[in-house]
C-alpha cells in the first residue's frame, strides 16, 4: 500500500465518531416514564395532550423502538396539522427530520429541521430551538461542513444554558461538538468537553448522553494512543447502553470496538462486535453504522486474507454511502474497497477508487476548510471562555447580593432579637414588680393572720382566767346554801343574785367563746333578718346591768324607735357588748357616762359609742363591790368581724368613742 493510502486511512478513520451521533432529547431516557405514558395515552382525550403524550411517547422510544417510535411522531404530526399548533408540529417535524436522519438521507433530515426551526420564535421556545439547532449540527457534521456545525452546536448550548431543564440538550449537544473537535484532531479539548460532560450528569439521570459520552471519550483515547483506557470507556458505554435496550447507542459503541480491535491488529477480537453493529443496524435501519460496520467487516475479512467476504462488505458499504448521501463516510470505504481490489491484482480499478477518495477528501477536508475550522473553533473557545468568566462573575455578584441579604437579614434578625429581649426584660421587671407587691400583701396577710392568732389566743387565755371566778363564785354560794339553811331572807336574795349575775357571766364568756371558735373555723353562716335596733340595746342593757350588778358607767341610748336593721343580731349584739365594755373600760373615764346613738344615712346605718363628758356624775366607789367586767374581744378582732360582716369600725371625732357602719340596702 503507498504512502498516501497510509496517510488517507488515518486521516478519515476518525470518521467512524459519526455513526454514534444521535438526535437531541429533550427530556432524558426513563423506563417508568414510557410506562405512564403508554398508560395515560390510553386515558387522553383532548387532541392537544393526546399530540403531547405521543410526542414524549416518541423521545423515550427513539434510541430503543424507533420505528414504533415514529409510528407514534407520524399519529401526534395529523393531530398537529388538524390543530394548527406551531409548536406541537414543530416537535413533530423535528422528529421527522431525525427518522431521516437515520436512514441516511441527511438532505431530507436538515429541511425537515429547518422546517421545525421556522415554526417557532426563539424567545418563546428557547429549549425548543436549542434542540432543532442540535440536530442540524449533526447533519453538517456529516455532510463535512465543520464550521457551521460548530456554530450550530454553540448556539444550542448557549440556548440550553438559559433553560433551566436544559442540561440534557446542553450534554448532548457537548457530546457531539466534541466529535468534531476529534475529528479536527482538538482532542485536548473533546476530552474537555467530556469530562465536563460526565461531570454535570451526576445531577441528573440520562443513560443515552452517558452512553455517548462514554462512547466518545473511548474514541478520544484511541486517538491519543491509550487503548486500555479507550477499551474500558466503550465498554462502560455498553453497560449502560445494553441493559435497558438502547440499541441505536449500542450498535454504534460495537461499531467503535471493532474499529478499536482492527487498529491494535487484533481481527477476531474486532469481528463479534462487527457482525453485532450491523445486524442491530439493520434490525432498526439505522444507514451509518450499516455502513460503518460493513466497513470494519471488511478490513477484518481482508485481514483474515477472506477476500471474497471483505469484497462483498466494501461494497455493500460503498453503495450505502452512495445512495444514502454519507459522503463524509465514503473516503475511508473507498480507501478500504480500494485496499481490497489490490489483495485481488485489480490494480486499475484499486487506483480508480484511491483517486476518487482524494477527490472527495479534499472536497471534505480541504486546508482552507481545516484552518476556517480551527479559527472558528478558536473564536469560539474564546467566547465560551468569556461566557465562563461572565458566569464566574456572575456567580460572584450574586453570591455578594446573597451575602448582603443575608447580612441585612442577620442585622434585622438581631434588632428583633434585641426588641424581643428588651420586651422580656420590661416584661419582667414588671412581674418582678407585681410578685413583690403580691408578697408584700401576702407578708401583711402573714402579719395580720398572726396579730388575729395572738389576739384569739390572749382572748382563750383570758375567757380561761375568767371562767374560774364565776364558776368558784356559784360554787361558794352553793355550798354556804348547803350549810346555812337558817339564813334570812335577805341574805338569801343577795345569794340568788350573786349566782344569777355570775351564771349570766358565764354564758356571756360561753357564747363569746363558742362564736369566736365557729368563725375561727369558718363553720358560722350569719344569718341575717330584719329587726328594730332599739329592743336589741334594751336586751343588751339588761345583759350588762345584769354583768356589773349596778357598778357599770351609765349608759345613755338615742335610737328612733322606727330605725330597722336588715343584719345578723347575734352578731351586732356581740359587738355591741364588747365595744361598750371596751368604752367603759377606758383610762380615767370609768365613771362617765356612755352614749349609744343610732342614725341612717341612705343605705348605711351609723351606731356610735361615745363617753359624754358635759353629764356631772359622782357615782359611790363604795357601792363597787364587785369587779366590773371586761371585753373579751379587742378592736382588732371587732375589726375583723365587721370588716368580714360588710361594714366598717372607725374613730368617731374627737376620740370620744367608735362609730360602727353597717351596710343596710334592704332597709333602705
Amino acid at each position: 500500500m503507498s504512502l498516501y493510502s497510509i496517510y488517507l486511512l488515518v486521516l478519515t478513520s476518525g470518521l467512524i465518531l459519526f455513526c454514534v451521533e444521535a438526535s437531541g432529547q429533550l427530556t432524558p431516557f426513563d423506563p417508568q416514564k414510557r410506562a405512564d405514558l403508554e398508560a395515560r395515552l390510553n386515558q387522553v382525550e383532548i387532541k392537544a395532550e393526546r399530540a403531547k403524550v405521543l410526542l414524549d411517547l416518541h423521545d423515550q422510544l427513539m434510541y430503543s423502538e424507533p420505528i414504533q417510535a415514529y409510528t407514534y411522531n407520524d399519529q401526534a404530526l395529523n393531530l398537529a396539522k388538524a390543530l394548527r399548533n406551531n409548536v406541537l408540529l414543530s416537535r413533530a417535524y423535528g422528529n421527522k427530520g431525525n427518522q431521516s436522519f437515520d436512514v441516511g438521507n441527511l438532505d431530507q433530515a436538515l429541511q425537515y429541521y429547518r422546517k421545525a426551526s421556522n415554526l417557532i420564535k426563539i424567545e418563546e421556545h428557547p429549549l425548543l430551538a436549542a434542540l432543532h439547532y442540535s440536530n442540524m449540527a449533526n447533519v453538517l457534521a456529516l455532510k463535512g461542513d465543520y464550521a457551521t456545525s460548530m456554530e450550530y452546536s454553540y448556539t444550542s448550548i448557549d440556548l440550553c444554558k438559559k433553560h433551566p431543564a436544559g442540561l440534557n440538550l446542553k450534554c448532548h449537544t457537548r457530546a457531539n461538538l466534541a466529535e468534531s473537535y476529534t475529528n479536527l484532531q482538538q482532542f485536548e479539548k473533546a476530552e474537555f468537553l467530556l469530562q465536563l460532560n460526565l461531570k454535570e450528569l451526576h445531577s441528573i439521570s440520562s443513560p443515552t448522553v452517558l452512553a455517548m459520552t462514554l462512547n466518545n471519550l473511548g474514541i478520544v483515547y484511541q486517538k491519543k494512543e491509550q487503548p486500555i483506557q479507550a477499551i474500558d470507556y466503550l465498554q462502560q458505554a455498553i453497560q449502560e447502553s445494553d441493559p435497558i435496550g438502547l440499541h441505536y447507542f449500542t450498535s454504534g459503541i460495537c461499531a467503535n470496538l471493532s474499529e478499536l480491535y482492527l487498529g491494535e491488529q487484533e481481527p477476531q477480537k474486532a469481528l463479534p462486535f462487527a457482525r453485532r453493529a450491523r445486524q442491530m443496524s439493520i434490525q432498526h435501519r439505522d444507514a451509518q453504522v450499516q455502513a460503518v460496520s460493513s466497513r470494519n467487516l471488511a478490513k477484518i475479512f481482508l485481514a483474515l486474507n477472506q477476500l471474497d467476504s471483505a469484497k462483498y462488505y466494501a461494497q455493500y458499504a460503498l453503495n450505502i454511502t452512495i445512495y444514502k448521501g454519507i459522503q463524509s463516510l465514503r473516503p475511508s470505504v473507498l480507501s478500504t474497497y480500494a485496499q481490497v481490489l489490490k489483495q485481488l491484482k485489480q490494480y486499475d480499478a484499486s487506483l480508480k477508487a484511491l483517486q476518487e477518495a482524494r477527490l472527495l477528501n479534499d472536497s471534505i477536508f480541504s486546508e482552507d476548510l481545516k484552518i476556517e475550522s480551527t479559527q472558528r473553533l478558536e473564536a469560539f473557545s474564546m467566547l465560551e471562555a468569556q461566557q465562563s468568566m461572565d458566569h464566574f462573575y456572575a456567580d460572584r455578584i450574586n453570591r455578594a447580593k446573597l451575602i448582603r441579604w443575608i447580612t441585612g437579614i442577620a442585622i434585622v434578625l438581631a434588632f428583633l432579637i434585641g426588641i424581643g429581649i428588651y420586651s422580656l426584660y420590661q416584661q419582667r421587671k414588671l412581674v418582678n414588680r407585681i410578685l413583690t407587691k403580691k408578697m408584700a400583701t401576702i407578708e401583711a396577710q402573714r402579719k395580720e393572720l398572726f396579730n388575729l392568732n395572738l389576739v384569739k389566743d390572749q382572748l382563750f387565755s383570758a375567757i380561761a382566767t375568767e371562767l374560774r371566778t364565776p364558776l368558784s363564785t356559784i360554787q361558794g354560794v352553793l355550798a354556804n346554801l348547803g350549810q346555812g339553811a337558817n339564813w334570812g331572807h335577805q341574805n338569801q336574795e343577795i345569794l340568788l343574785g350573786q349566782l344569777q349575775q355570775q351564771t349570766m357571766r358565764t354564758i356571756n364568756l360561753l357564747e363569746d367563746l363558742m362564736f369566736t371558735a365557729r368563725v375561727q373555723m369558718q363553720q358560722y353562716q350569719p344569718l341575717r333578718q330584719e329587726f328594730q335596733l332599739k329592743p336589741l340595746a334594751g336586751d343588751l342593757d339588761k345583759n350588762i346591768r345584769l354583768l356589773s350588778n349596778g357598778s357599770y358607767s351609765p349608759i345613755l341610748y338615742h335610737i328612733p324607735p322606727d330605725l330597722n336593721l336588715y343584719s345578723d343580731p347575734t352578731m351586732l349584739k356581740m359587738i355591741l357588748r364588747n365595744l361598750l365594755l371596751i368604752v367603759a373600760e377606758r383610762p380615767g373615764k370609768k365613771d362617765m357616762p356612755v352614749t349609744l346613738s343610732a342614725w341612717r344615712e341612705g343605705d348605711r346605718v351609723n351606731i356610735r359609742i361615745a363617753d359624754v363628758e358635759e353629764v356631772e356624775h359622782r357615782p359611790d366607789h363604795s357601792s363597787h363591790a364587785a369587779s366590773n367586767p371586761k371585753p373579751y374581744w379587742d378592736l382588732r378582732l371587732i375589726r375583723t368581724f365587721v370588716e368580714g360582716f360588710g361594714g366598717e369600725l372607725k374613730e368617731c371625732p374627737e376620740g370620744k368613742g367608735y362609730d360602727l357602719v353597717l351596710l343596710d340596702a334592704q332597709g333602705a
